[in-house]
């Protein structure tokens, strides 16, 4: 059902800038995922357009040189370093007669060759679904036709309809695999707090060094090679610094290259909770409080342009941007907070929430406690709330 580059498949790469020609280095880059992801490159095609078209991407004239290069190359697969509607997709799909992918798609290909642990392999399959749930159409005539199944269709089921639907099943079966795989790691993470064991976490961009620096540093043997994307999955080891006093070691990765486009959710609204306004405001507050890097994607949300509603909104909150920003604040619940504007909402709707502690009845007025971390809480029932997340936009709109 999913897409997967095969070993040796032939490409045509397609480097598209909008309003500037594309960057040689960005260009080297994309040939770069392209051949880890196991594609032959035949020819890349570098372009510059003041503006998308709607239908291709590309312009029409452009669109016919492709067409006629992929026919003399004999090429089996088109890439496009930039993201492309389903629409889009599927419009060069039926133009140039062969499979065509965007950076997305490449970039999930290779997180699907390469996740080892068994989280990772959960979220990298999520994402897959999620990515062709708006893209089942697809030009395949075939699901447009009314077909019998034993067991699976309902009275009058479309075979569209019947994919979509199995596809959601296996979302949610997904993600409550998750939901558990995250109650253990949040009992990891509070046992390191009550041990009161400092994180240092090693970040960077693909192919930057961080699984050598991290084995030399610990030890240990976690996987390394010379290629991007070669490891996905965070990595703890515990490293001894000073006679006792031990740290946990953490190693992973992050984005920095796509910066985010709130305006592809343009007129994605759940409950009168605008996904787009959403997220340019996240972004906004991470900027401020850490840094422009490290703004969220708005990947993690387009799988809410096909019409999923509260629920799945919960669930990339609760499994994907949560753990991002913890991640990115190191914990730090109160900048959290803040970027979820938890601060300004009223009772029943802020996702983090700072409950009193009664510590002096628990440890006496002689000790100080100055590490309140475990003050703070999930208020599990805010994120099936579609005021929560109005007020992260506007507090006062709940």
């Amino acid at each position: 059902m999913i897409d997967r580059l095969r070993s040796g498949e032939h490409a045509i790469l397609v480097c598209i800038g909008l309003g500037r020609t594309p960057d040689p280095d960005r260009v080297e880059e994309f040939t770069a995922l392209a051949q880890s992801a196991g594609a032959g490159v035949l020819e890349r095609l570098v372009v510059t357009r003041k503006s998308a078209d709607p239908r291709y991407l590309l312009g029409s004239g452009k669109v016919s040189e492709l067409r006629e290069r992929v026919a003399a190359t004999g090429a089996d697969l088109v890439l496009v370093d930039h993201e492309l509607s389903p629409s889009q997709e599927r419009n060069l799909e039926q133009e140039l007669k062969c499979r065509v992918l965007d950076r997305s798609g490449l970039i999930l290909d290779i997180f699907a060759q390469r996740a080892r642990s068994f989280e990772g392999k959960l979220q990298v399959e999520l994402a897959q679904l999620q990515h062709l749930s708006t893209r089942l159409v697809r030009g395949w005539t075939h699901l447009e036709r009314q077909k019998g199944g034993i067991g699976l269709r309902g009275p009058g089921e479309t075979q569209l309809e019947t994919d979509r639907r199995l596809v959601g099943r296996r979302i949610k079966t997904l993600n409550d695999r998750l939901d558990r795989v995250l109650v253990q790691r949040d009992t990891t993470r509070r046992d390191r707090q009550r041990r009161a064991v400092p994180t240092v976490a090693l970040v960077g961009y693909t192919n930057a060094g961080k699984s050598t620096l991290f084995n030399r540093l610990t030890a240990a043997e976690a996987f390394a090679a010379d290629q991007l994307f070669a490891t996905l999955d965070p990595t703890v080891r515990r490293l001894g610094v000073a006679a006792g006093l031990d740290i946990a070691l953490r190693r992973r990765f992050t984005f920095i290259e796509m910066p985010p486009r709130p305006d592809l959710l343009e007129g994605v609204v759940i409950e009168g909770i605008n996904v787009g306004r959403m997220l340019a405001r996240m972004n906004h507050r991470i900027e401020v409080l850490l840094d422009r890097d490290h703004c969220l994607g708005h990947a993690y949300f387009m799988s809410l342009s096909s019409g999923d509603g509260l629920d799945r909104l919960s669930a990339i909150f609760r499994q994907q941007i949560l753990p991002l920003l913890q991640e990115y604040f190191f914990e730090d619940w109160q900048r959290i907070a803040w970027v979820l504007n938890d601060h300004r909402k009223d009772d029943g709707f802020c996702f983090v929430v700072k409950k009193p502690a009664a510590a002096r009845a628990l440890f006496g007025d002689d000790v100080d406690v100055a590490n309140d971390a475990s003050l703070w809480h999930l208020d599990t029932e805010a994120f099936h709330r579609p005021q929560s997340y109005r007020g992260i936009v506007d507090a006062g709109s709940g």
